[in-house]
């Protein structure tokens, strides 16, 4: 472990402070520095870029961030770090762009070196090709293929309408988007209304803590009664979306549609009796309806944002296929107090699943079924999809309400900025047979040091808590089954060196 650690510590330094001297090394001596951090972006990347008007001579861009980490679990041995919020080591975001006349090409990748060899999260080294395409962005419009990140909406994070790329959640406190093959367009019509579209040959599903076939509980199928089906390599396995966009003095508006797949598996089940029976678990399209809305009043950034999601079940009349339901975010941001320096985010997310079956365990004492009857293959088949198809589809509620904040407070010129951060989740509208559901809890205070612009130090814990009490009990006891109480033994402090660099070619 130590010489995992010390390894890690030299890696570090080496990168960081190596790699910003390679413009001397490689006698560069013709480009301006003076830049060297301004307008680094707070995430490697390049979503939704549009090529600069540089009358069309060469420009290039090296950007890099470097992020050395501990992290140390509140419960069990400290130096484990066996989960993907415990992981340890040095991640390292690189992004290269270059830009001729109207042609600009964007490369991004990410290197992980991490002490965490075991699990299903990381490897101890890790290359990654994030964002890499080439645009072509003549004035009014945008046109660009390869590996993107296309992002739709307005609000902070957590965006309804955001459903073009496959998302990552592992990290429960910083689910990322994966750059998917695409091909996008923008174009401005006029200065005030917009035309963006986008396909998708291939969909790939999200990335989740479990897995689909982990997800199938072994009381129900057996490991080899589950087969998984990935979408088939054709024209119908992909995305294709349209969206427009007014933009007004009293705020900017838009209207999107996408023809979606579920990122979440559907059951199909095929029985016979107990003994002969099998689950495929494939995934289903979807059409994607939103609309959102962004403004500001008295230097406050206000934005709406809502979706409704139609499954192949509008009538919610099938058990075996998850019912439509609509999700929405409103939220506000300000800055106040001394310089307007302080910083406040307060931000209600819901999600409302139309004709929720909240009735499971009233019909099925304990979730189990009469064995007696289960000879009957139409009993047995729509027990099967009661049990599994919200459930793996990770509905376990009729409404989730959300409420998140995010407070900084930055003094001494910004170098000190304790944050307070964390969101609030409370289910309604569930079976109330299983258990009482209290709600969970996601806490991520920080204290970040910047001793200088392109270096910070952060201290900060994520902490998940979930609760709950058994039908009749009145003991309230911790829910390590809920989709954030399962990060419970994932709960950590850690100590992050992030460290930034870039300049012009």
């Amino acid at each position: 472990m130590k010489n995992k650690l010390f390894t890690t510590i030299v890696l570090f330094c080496a990168v960081s402070f190596f790699i910003p001297a390679l413009p001397q090394i490689w006698c560069l001596e013709d480009n301006d520095f003076g830049d060297l951090f301004d307008d680094l972006e707070e995430d490697i990347g390049t979503e939704n870029e549009t090529a600069p008007a540089d009358g069309g001579g060469f420009a290039g861009e090296l950007k890099s961030e470097h992020t050395a980490s501990l992290h140390m679990p509140v419960s069990g041995d400290p130096l484990v770090f066996d989960g993907p919020l415990t992981s340890t080591g040095l991640e390292n975001l690189f992004s290269f762009s270059a830009h001729q006349g109207d042609v600009s090409l964007y490369s991004n990748w990410r290197i992980l070196f991490s002490l965490n060899g075991e699990g299903v999260w990381h490897n101890a080294t890790e290359i990654r090709a994030l964002e890499n395409y080439i645009l072509y962005g003549p004035e009014g419009l945008s046109l660009s293929l390869g590996y993107q990140i296309i992002r739709w909406g307005v609000a902070d994070k957590i965006n309804p309408t955001d459903n073009v790329n496959p998302k990552d959640y592992t990290d429960l406190t910083e689910p990322t988007s994966i750059p998917v093959l695409s091909l996008y367009i923008k174009w401005y019509v006029t200065g005030a209304f917009s035309i963006e579209g986008v396909y998708v040959p291939h969909n790939d599903p999200d990335i989740f803590p479990v897995d689909a076939e982990a997800a199938v509980p072994e009381a129900l199928f057996a490991a080899d009664e589950v087969t998984v089906e990935q979408l088939p390599l054709d024209i119908w396995s992909g995305s294709l979306g349209l969206r427009l966009a007014a933009y007004t003095p009293l705020a900017d508006f838009s209207l999107s549609y996408l023809f979606d797949h579920d990122p979440y598996y559907t059951p199909s089940v095929a029985y016979t009796n107990p003994m002969d029976k099998h689950l495929t678990l494939g995934r289903e399209p979807l059409h994607r309806i939103g609309a959102d809305a962004k403004t500001t009043i008295g230097g406050a950034g206000i934005w709406l944002e809502t979706c409704f999601t139609l499954t192949g079940d509008p009538d919610a009349s099938d058990a075996g296929t998850r019912n439509p339901r609509l999700e929405w975010t409103a939220g506000i941001d300000f800055n106040y107090g001394p310089g307007a320096l302080f910083y406040a985010n307060i931000q209600y997310n819901g999600r409302f699943i139309f004709d929720y079956d909240d009735g499971f365990f009233s019909d099925y004492p304990g979730g189990a079924p009469d064995p007696l009857q289960m000879m009957d293959p139409d009993y047995a088949v729509t027990y099967y999809y009661r049990a599994l198809t919200q459930s793996i589809g990770g509905e376990t509620e009729g409404l989730l309400n959300t409420l998140s904040v995010n407070f900084e407070f930055p003094f001494l010129d910004e170098r000190i900025t304790p944050v307070i951060r964390g969101a609030y989740l409370l289910p309604v509208f569930y079976d109330t047979e299983e258990k009482t559901r209290y709600g969970s809890l996601i806490a991520s205070p920080r204290l970040i040091f910047k001793p200088q612009l392109s270096f910070e130090i952060t201290l900060g814990a994520d902490l998940f808590f979930s609760w709950y009490s058994e039908p009749g009990s009145g003991d309230i006891r911790l829910d390590t089954s809920d989709a954030v109480g399962m990060f419970g033994d994932q709960s950590n402090v850690f100590l992050e060196l992030h460290y930034v660099w870039g300049y012009d070619l």
